[in-house]
């Protein structure tokens, strides 16, 4: 399909109420001006989600989850902004109308729709190429021995490409009366070395097509024939990145696995394509795959979207073991609990299917170990801590690594409690190298209002909080109080936080065009800001909302100067500095200090200090 144009959006949001379509979901009761319910993305015995029909924003202030109604439908749908749209449109009788691809690149009158349909065409023609080639006769018997029976090539639309330079490049000529253009677009064709012409992209190899999560075919993945040629080196080629292809945010068969995974509450993640199927002929159908990449952040926020468990099965070599390691921090990030399928050596997925059965293959997934037992196991300490007080403190140095990813604070304390004694360590000195960790990670977990003091200051019911955000709720709650904030903050002054984020896109929109709708600062519904925001706007604001937003301008400017102060100080430890360069340096510490100082003073009078 083709980008939803702005005009469908606009829409959507002018026609649709929250509190109607929230209601499709849950119970609401009215509370005052607002309405509220047990919130229906946590188990809760207390109502602690609000939506307000006059801010048509809802929050939940037991989970955290908040924002617009498209958040919302995305959330409970577990959709894409684009799917809560038409399914908004939909239920209001709203046209849909849509926008070709923007300008950019060849050929920009190719729209993604296009490249969808062609992918679809392509996926049904290297199919068939595998049922009726001359050729394919390997391929085939291959696929068997992998225990791949042909209702798995049909579910899986698997495929053939034909060996040859233009294959697929006649056959859309001819058949389908196309263009190398879109070819190109679409990355199925290769431009020549000589500039002249294409050639395929896929050629003699077994094809796997990749779809997104509404089963649109975007992209294809050709791993090497069995009986390949020495000359030929690569396992598998895939697509390049298209307008519709971006390998890292992509999971092979997620839009199969989806309902089940829903259901379960959990995912399996391997790593080839064969190994997917091989796990679902298995009946085991929440199984994905990485696409042969790393696990990225975009990878665990769309699985968190649908799980909140990942199961790794990935291969049993040591690349394969290294590859959960390094996957564990991005999940963690994302929120999401890790177990781990101990495979036997040398196995994968797909070739445990093949000695063992799909009951071995079920027996070794159920028996999945949560990530630091297997981690425990791994490093030599499953049966008990090390007995070389260096070994423990190795240990305890990977250990801790590892926890300082997981970002709830309550979650990290139960680890402690539960490892140290496996670790064979006190649990106080664990936690002592757990703050320490996290003291050195920038953007650590759990780094909250403590971090900086320069960036804080008391509120009335007595907790501390950031400086930007409660600078943030009064320009939310008193949108004229955005001029003295024009006039007082520079754009550098601003944190590289969610609140700072919102925070520039307000000052600008009142810069160009006076007070802006709170709900119009929610840019991407999916994002941190959409939460914030929400969240800020159905908080009590401070009881004197001019003073709340002087005194954290003054705070705001406090922590941007000491930071200022701090790079400056590093500048001028810098080996081999011009005297030039340095007096420079100097300069500008000195007016920086003297800024510092009368804002200290003006913060003072304000306390009555």
């Amino acid at each position: 399909m083709a980008a939803l144009a702005q005009s469908t959006v606009d829409a959507v949001r002018q026609r649709a109420d929250i509190v109607e379509v929230v209601g499709w979901y849950v119970t609401l009761r009215k509370a005052g001006a607002e309405f509220a319910a047990l919130c229906p993305f946590h188990e809760e015995r207390t109502p602690s989600f609000h939506v307000s029909p006059s801010k048509q924003l809802f929050h939940c202030f037991g989970c955290g989850v908040g924002g617009d109604l498209f958040t919302f439908v995305m959330t409970k749908e577990r959709i894409d902004f684009p799917g809560a749209v038409r399914i908004l449109a939909e239920r209001y009788s709203i046209p849909i109308e849509e926008t070709r691809e923007p300008a950019g690149g060849a050929r920009s009158d190719v729209s993604r729709d296009q490249i969808f349909r062609l992918h679809e065409q392509v996926a049904a023609w290297f199919h068939r190429q595998l049922l009726e080639h001359a050729q394919a006769g390997p391929i085939r018997q291959y696929l068997l021995q992998r225990a791949v029976p042909e209702r798995a090539w049909e579910e899986f639309g698997i495929g053939f490409a034909p060996p040859g330079w233009d294959n697929l490049l006649r056959w859309a000529a001819s058949s389908l009366k196309l263009e190398p253009a879109l070819l190109a677009r679409a990355g199925l064709i290769v431009p020549r070395p000589s500039g002249s012409g294409f050639y395929d992209q896929f050629r003699d190899r077994i094809m796997f097509p990749i779809h997104d999560e509404q089963g649109r075919a975007i992209a294809f993945s050709g791993r090497l024939r069995p009986d390949a040629p020495e000359t030929d080196k690569r396992k598998y080629v895939n697509s390049p990145e298209t307008p519709v292809f971006h390998k890292g945010e992509v999971m092979y068969n997620l839009h199969r696995a989806r309902p089940v995974v829903v259901k379960e509450g959990w995912v399996l993640v391997c790593e080839g394509q064969l190994d997917v199927v091989a796990c679902t002929c298995a009946e085991i159908r929440n199984a994905v795959g990485t696409q042969g990449t790393a696990l990225t952040d975009a990878h665990a926020r769309l699985l968190k979207r649908f799980a909140d468990h990942v199961v790794l099965a990935l291969d049993s070599d040591a690349a394969g073991q290294k590859a959960v390691g390094t996957a564990f921090p991005t999940l963690a990030r994302a929120g999401l609990g890790v177990r781990v399928v101990a495979l036997p050596a040398g196995e994968d997925p797909s070739s445990l299917l093949r000695g063992g059965g799909a009951e071995a293959l079920r027996e070794h997934v159920a028996a999945a170990r949560d990530y630091f037992d297997w981690m425990l196991d791994r490093l030599g300490a499953g049966s008990g801590p090390p007995a070389d007080t260096q070994q423990r403190l190795l240990l305890a140095e990977e250990i801790v690594a590892a926890i300082s990813t997981v970002p709830a604070p309550s979650h990290r304390s139960a680890l402690l409690d539960r490892l140290a004694p496996r670790v064979g360590l006190r649990r106080a000195a664990l936690e002592e190298e757990l703050t320490r960790s996290l003291r050195r990670r920038p953007g650590r977990p759990g780094a909250g209002p403590e971090a900086s003091a320069a960036g804080q200051f008391q509120r009335r019911a007595g907790q501390i909080a950031p400086a930007e955000e409660v600078l943030l709720q009064a320009l939310l709650h008193d949108s004229r109080l955005a001029e003295l904030a024009l006039v007082e903050l520079e754009a550098e002054e601003l944190p590289d936080t969610p609140a700072g984020h919102v925070l520039r896109a307000m000052l600008r929109q009142a810069d160009a065009s006076g007070p802006v709708e709170p709900r119009a600062l929610i840019a991407d519904p999916a994002a941190a800001e959409a939460s914030l925001i929400s969240r800020l706007l159905l908080s009590a604001p401070p009881a004197d909302l001019a003073r709340a937003a002087r005194d954290s301008l003054v705070a705001l400017k406090l922590q941007w100067l000491d930071q200022e102060i701090d790079r400056l100080n590093e500048g001028l430890g810098a080996p081999d500095m011009s005297r030039e360069a340095q007096d420079a340096l100097l300069a500008r510490k000195s007016a920086l200090l003297d800024r510092l100082s009368n804002l200290k003073k003006i913060q003072g009078l304000a306390r009555g200090v």
